[in-house]
């Protein structure tokens, strides 16, 4: 089966098989989910419907229970209150009202003018004080009947008052019936009604006084349901559930109804865990059961996505990788997947195949490839410059170090072009040699080319030029390019310190060791002059005064680096160098003498060679003690030199000596005495000194045999 066709089997023009089944797997999932959700809130819903009906059923039934009681208490009022007004015997007529209602405490017939007429009382005390402040007296001369709110007063028990108007046989008004009712028994009635196991109902008036209730404490209380609950009687009665904290503190579910008869409101409360309860158990339930079908729905999705999904997608990518040439890729399906497994495994036998034959046909090309990269690096490698040529001088390879020796930055500047073409002069001064070996086929080896490149300005190049030989014939030129440029100019340094520091120091100095600023020491300074020079240079040119100068200055100085001395510097016809610095020299005064000796006899060889005229003599100074050796100056211009008092009286003995004189200090003659033969000469005064100096004159060397 080839990749194509695995790949059109697992996606069609429809989108991905597995995305598929993992939608359907996912509605499924989603559909069940929301039926569970569904059932939640209808469970939800028909709890509160239940509850509103229960807590209606018990509002109506308070409500019907205190109205009835309200009703029949009015009714026989007002019918007492019609009675009396055809009736002389009016007392009897309300004596045997209270006896037919054992809630009524006080019965008081009052005149229009506000005057008791008759009073019946159950506590037995007659007041006959007027009645016309009361707030029924004007709604009973209007021919209405009255009820007043609660009162707990005198009595100490709940009680209203009722009053009805009398009229004469005229039907004119003449009185008023006032009556004064106990409520206990509507207490009664409230606390015998029971919601559920622990519900409850009270009663209270629309200002949230409490008319009935079971909790006598409360009943006293003057707070109204407001200042305690937050929520007034309106707003508990409006219809609907209210969850709350009840007086008693407790979170409760509450219900309200307004009564017909009286501004009182029928307030229902339970629990709320008894009248959620049953609710709450279905709900659990239902969400365990919710858990559970989600539960059930992940690992349905977990299997799908592990079973069915990762090994497609595993496929997939197998089959796409293929096509992009990775012969390496293999699905490495887990056991356990049924036909996927197979169709994996297939897969992979396929593609390890495919990757086998590959094997074979690249086997000798990696070959190849190796070793052309391994020619590459090393070519890459080389710091030599390496170019090529063709036949007709044109540059077809170059390497790395090619491009820096020769300042180009790419090779596209240089690959391409002929040899004459080369950066000026360079091509012209190589091209000739590479004509000949075109020629000759002989090799040209070590010529070496100085040229002012513009990149890199001068340099020195020593180049070697071979014919460059294919299978059959000669292909073009190899051309090995080396740049000795600071080779070069390591080699002039070299040389010119050379003429100030005998190479044996030279040979022995560390860079790294030199220090800069002033290192104190202590040497043996010399000084030699030419004399006579001045009196010369009048007579002769600049240049051969120059070249007869440095004739004398030469053998002096061969003279000091012959004993390992450090020339410091030319002062015009005079020398200076010191002995035992920068590298100690135990016998450094000894090498100082033996350096004058030397110069005497040099000079002496050179006036054989020169003209009398030319003949011209020496002094020397030779001190010894401690001085200041360092690099001095600045860092465009830094001289290794000695600084100090000794220093400058090794010049103050060379100012006095005479002619081919070699003078030292007493000092020079303390360390050397056992070698050198001296004449010791008067003492002479010298610039900066307060006291005289004691100084030699040398001899030669002892004869020690």
């Amino acid at each position: 089966m080839t990749a194509m066709g695995i790949k059109h089997r697992l996606i069609d023009k429809t989108g991905s098989l597995g995305r598929r089944l993992h939608k359907r797997v996912l509605l499924l999932a989603c559909i069940t989910l929301f039926g569970l959700a569904v059932a939640i809130m209808i469970s939800l819903l028909g709890a509160k419907d239940r509850l509103e009906r229960q807590f209606r059923v018990a509002g109506l039934t308070a409500t019907h229970a205190f109205d009835s009681y309200l009703l029949d208490v009015r009714s026989d009022l007002v019918a007492t209150a019609a009675a009396l007004s055809q009736t002389r015997d009016k007392g009897n007529l309300m004596r045997q009202l209270i006896a037919r209602r054992p809630t009524l405490f006080e019965l008081e017939l009052i005149d229009p003018a506000g005057q008791v007429l008759l009073q019946r009382s159950r506590a037995g005390r007659p007041d006959q004080a007027p009645r016309r402040e009361q707030p029924w007296f004007a709604t009973v001369r209007l021919g209405n009947s009255y009820l007043g709110p609660v009162d707990f007063g005198e009595f100490s028990v709940p009680t209203v008052t009722l009053a009805a108007p009398v009229t004469n046989e005229l039907g004119v008004f003449s009185a008023s019936l006032v009556a004064r009712f106990d409520l206990t028994t509507l207490w009664n009635i409230a606390i015998s009604l029971a919601v559920g196991d622990s519900g409850y109902i009270y009663i209270a008036d629309e200002r949230g006084h409490l008319v009935a209730h079971r909790n006598l404490r409360l009943l006293y209380s003057d707070a109204t349901l407001e200042q305690q609950l937050g929520l007034s009687p309106g707003d508990i009665g409006d219809g609907g559930l209210h969850y709350y904290s009840s007086l008693d503190a407790n979170p409760v579910i509450g219900f309200g109804m307004r009564m017909e008869l009286a501004p009182w409101y029928a307030i229902v409360e339970q629990p709320l865990e008894e009248a959620l309860g049953p609710v709450l158990v279905r709900v659990v339930i239902m969400l365990l059961a919710l858990v559970l079908a989600w539960l059930l729905v992940r690992s349905i999705v977990r299997f799908t996505r592990r079973q069915i999904l990762q090994p497609l997608e595993q496929l997939r990518e197998g089959v796409d990788r293929l096509q992009t040439g990775d012969l390496t890729t293999r699905t490495r399906l887990a056991p356990g997947h049924g036909e996927l497994t197979q169709l994996g495994n297939a897969f992979d036998h396929m593609a390890a195949q495919l990757q086998a034959r590959e094997k074979q046909l690249r086997q000798s090309l990696t070959e190849a490839t190796e070793l052309k990269n391994l020619l590459d690096n090393v070519f890459s490698s080389i710091v030599s410059g390496v170019l090529t040529t063709d036949l007709q001088g044109r540059i077809s390879l170059c390497n790395l170090a090619a491009l820096r020796i020769l300042g180009y930055s790419d090779s596209s500047g240089l690959v391409g072009q002929t040899i004459g073409g080369l950066l000026s002069p360079l091509g012209q001064l190589v091209l000739p040699h590479v004509e000949g070996v075109m020629q000759s086929h002989r090799p040209v080896i070590g010529l070496e080319v100085c040229a002012e490149l513009p990149e890199r300005g001068l340099v020195h190049l020593r180049v070697n030029l071979s014919a460059l030989r294919g299978a059959e014939q000669t292909q073009g030129i190899a051309i090995v390019i080396d740049d000795v440029t600071e080779m070069k100019q390591m080699e002039s340094q070299r040389r010119l310190l050379e003429h100030m520091v005998s190479p044996a120091i030279l040979d022995q100095l560390d860079p790294d060791r030199l220090e800069l600023g002033g290192k104190r020491s202590e040497i043996t300074a010399i000084f030699a002059d030419i004399h006579g020079f001045t009196r010369i240079s009048e007579q002769m040119a600049p240049e051969q005064l120059v070249g007869l100068l440095n004739r004398y200055l030469g053998a002096m100085a061969d003279a000091v680096l012959a004993e390992e001395g450090t020339i410091d510097k030319f002062l015009g016809d005079a020398i200076m160098a010191w002995f035992n610095a920068p590298l100690p020299q135990a016998d450094h005064a000894l090498r100082a003498v033996r350096t004058a000796l030397r110069i005497r006899s040099a000079i002496a060889a050179l006036h054989q060679e020169l003209p009398a005229p030319l003949r011209l003599s020496f002094g020397i100074g030779i001190h010894m003690g401690d001085a200041v050796l360092g690099l001095i100056g600045t860092q465009e211009r830094i001289e290794y030199t000695a600084i100090g008092d000794d220093v400058n009286t090794a010049k103050r003995l060379q100012e006095h000596s005479g002619i081919n004189q070699i003078l030292i200090s007493a000092q020079i003659y303390a360390a050397v005495q056992a070698d050198v033969e001296v004449r010791p000469l008067q003492r002479i005064r010298v610039k900066g000194k307060q006291k005289p100096l004691e100084v030699y004159e040398v001899i030669g060397l002892k004869n020690r045999s």
